[in-house]
């Protein structure tokens, strides 16, 4: 039943360059969301993965997904600080891009001077991004903690979302 928007929406990522960059929620009749990165698995690249060799996997929609159900979640519970957190995490990712730090995909995309990262690479370096946007005066650090998270944690181990299945992410 969805095979028409699969595919519009892999035509829509790519003519922005990535179907890594696509991201996609699914709600139900009945109210339950799901988040997923729009696009499939890279097989070469998680087999040379395996292997312990370098990959260059543009992880942002997965990033997105991830994202986009830690809002939900905090929607749902009451948990502003962690949908404050998920949406610093989304603006360090793309200000991390838009700084010239991408993976490998996107680099001929990229107008200006661009640095190529690998799969961990990159991940460190949006890592940086939101510990310099912190750093910076203009931004409080207490929007950098999420002190509710913990609690939140201790709530999904016992099993009442399947925040930690690792695809599709569901509520």
């Amino acid at each position: 039943k969805n095979y028409d928007g699969d595919v519009m929406s892999d035509m829509i990522a790519t003519a922005f360059g990535s179907l890594a960059m696509m991201t996609s929620v699914l709600v139900s009749p009945g109210g339950q969301f799901e988040y997923e990165a729009a696009h499939g698995t890279v097989t070469r690249h998680y087999y040379r993965y395996l292997k312990g060799e370098e990959t260059s996997t543009n992880p942002v929609a997965t990033i997105f997904a991830w994202t986009g159900a830690l809002r939900k979640r905090g929607e749902l519970d009451g948990l502003s600080d962690l949908c404050a957190f998920a949406d610093r995490l989304e603006k360090a990712t793309l200000a991390t891009i838009e700084g010239g730090r991408m993976t490998k995909d996107l680099v001929s995309l990229y107008e200006g001077e661009a640095t190529g990262l690998n799969s961990d690479a990159f991940l460190d370096a949006i890592a940086q991004t939101m510990e310099s946007e912190r750093g910076e005066g203009g931004i409080s650090p207490a929007l950098f903690s999420c002190p509710e998270l913990e609690q939140h944690e201790a709530f999904i181990r016992k099993g009442k979302t399947a925040f930690f299945c690792p695809f599709p992410v569901l509520y």
